[in-house]
C-alpha cells in the first residue's frame, strides 16, 4: 500500500506525542496498518518498526521545516487521536 509523506510523517509526529520514538518508514507502516484495519474484521495486525525518530530531528521533528514542506495535516492527527487515544 502506498502512503504519502504527509501521512506517514503525520503518523510518526503522533506517535512521538503519544511516547514512540519513530521514524518515518515506521509512520507509513502505522498508517498502512491503520487504513487495512478498516478493510478487516476481527483480525490482528502486527506491525515491525523500521526505524527510530533519531535520524529526523532536523527534518520530520522539526516544526519549522515540516511547515515549509507541508508535509503535516493537523485533520490526520485529529483522527489519530479520536483512533488511538
Amino acid at each position: 500500500m502506498a502512503v504519502s509523506d504527509i501521512n506517514a510523517f503525520t503518523t510518526a509526529i503522533f506517535m512521538r506525542k503519544a511516547g514512540y520514538f519513530i521514524g518515518g518508514a515506521a509512520g507509513s507502516a502505522i498508517y498502512a496498518a491503520i487504513e487495512y484495519a478498516k478493510k478487516i474484521e476481527n483480525k490482528k495486525i502486527v506491525i515491525i518498526i523500521s526505524d527510530s525518530g533519531i535520524r529526523y530531528l532536523d527534518t520530520i521533528f522539526n516544526p519549522q521545516w515540516m511547515k515549509e514542506k507541508k508535509l503535516f495535516s493537523i485533520d490526520l492527527m485529529k483522527y489519530l487521536e479520536t483512533l488511538l487515544c
